[in-house]
This record gives structure tokens, C-alpha cells and sequence, in this order.
């Protein structure tokens, strides 16, 4: 216990040293130490603006890189829908035939082939009335590509808005 009393001692001692120390050296004190410790409170401060202005410009990139694929996956989106279009409202012309509109119509089926992922859950239906269409085949009725291409097109629209979604909630504070 003596041991403990005796660096209790001590401690006030050597604080109270300090603290008489400091009153008689008051202008040399502020004169020192205050403008030391604005300097450290200010480049604590600078690290902290700095940190956080990166992490903005961070999260500012990584919205514009989903704003710009949301753009291209709706390009996609008409882009496909369009090529549909031509091939649906041609259907009804002979293919085979000579017809003005037969290297657009195979075209967009081209088109539409190097458009589509292959993992999509549709697109080996799809891939197979293409398939159909470019052989002639007139027994293809509009309606089988319009269902296939409806759920296609369903998925993508909503892949889009889930996409946009997540921006528009990275973007609230």
C-alpha cells in the first residue's frame, strides 16, 4: 500500500509542478502550444475531408459506371425490340421469294443471334424460331416469337429498374 501511496504522491506532485509551471509560463504557453495544437486538429481535419472527398468521388464513379450500363442495357432493350419488329411485321412476305425486304429481315435475325446471351433461359426457343425463319419456314407463327421475345424483353426491363433502383438508393445519404 506505501508503494501505491507513495506514486499517488508523486503523480500529484509531478501534476501539480506542471500545473505551476504552466501558470507562470501562461504567454509562452498559449503562444506554443495553442497554435501546435490548432496545427494538429487541422491536418486531422484535412485527413478526414480528404478521406471522405475520396470515398465521394468513389461512390460518384461507381453510380456513373451503373447510370452508363443502365443506358446501354436500355440501348440493348429497343435495339432488340426493333429488330423484333421488322422480323414480325415481315412474316407475313414470303422469305424465300425475292422480296426487297429479305436481307433486312435476315439482318435483324443476324442482329438479334449476336445480341443474345446465351445463358439466357430463352434463348434456345428463341435461337430455334430464328433458326426457322431463316430456312423459310412459314408454319412460324408470329405469335411463338412474340412470347419468346415478351419474356426475353420482361427480364432485361426488369434487370433495368432493379439496376436503377440500386443507383437511386447508392444516391440517398
Amino acid at each position: 500500500m506505501n508503494y501505491l501511496q507513495s506514486l499517488y504522491e508523486f503523480v500529484f506532485a509531478w501534476l501539480g509542478a506542471i500545473n505551476t509551471w504552466i501558470f507562470e509560463h501562461q504567454p509562452l504557453v498559449i503562444s506554443v502550444v495553442v497554435p501546435l495544437l490548432t496545427l494538429f486538429v487541422t491536418q486531422r481535419a484535412g485527413k478526414f475531408t480528404e478521406q471522405s472527398a475520396a470515398r465521394g468521388k468513389l461512390i460518384e464513379r461507381r453510380l456513373q459506371s451503373e447510370m452508363r450500363i443502365a443506358e446501354f442495357r436500355q440501348v440493348w432493350i429497343n435495339s432488340l425490340r426493333e429488330a423484333l419488329i421488322v422480323i414480325v411485321e415481315n412474316h407475313a412476305k414470303p422469305m424465300r421469294t425475292v422480296n426487297e425486304d429479305y436481307p433486312v429481315v435476315m439482318g435483324h435475325i443476324a442482329r438479334i443471334e449476336l445480341m443474345m446471351n446465351p445463358l439466357d433461359p430463352d434463348y434456345n426457343a428463341l435461337k430455334a424460331l430464328l433458326k426457322r425463319l431463316r430456312a423459310g419456314d412459314s408454319s412460324v407463327v408470329p405469335g411463338e416469337l412474340i412470347a419468346v421475345s415478351q419474356a426475353i424483353l420482361q427480364r432485361e426491363w426488369d434487370r433495368l429498374k432493379r439496376d436503377l433502383a440500386n443507383v437511386e438508393e447508392a444516391e440517398q445519404p
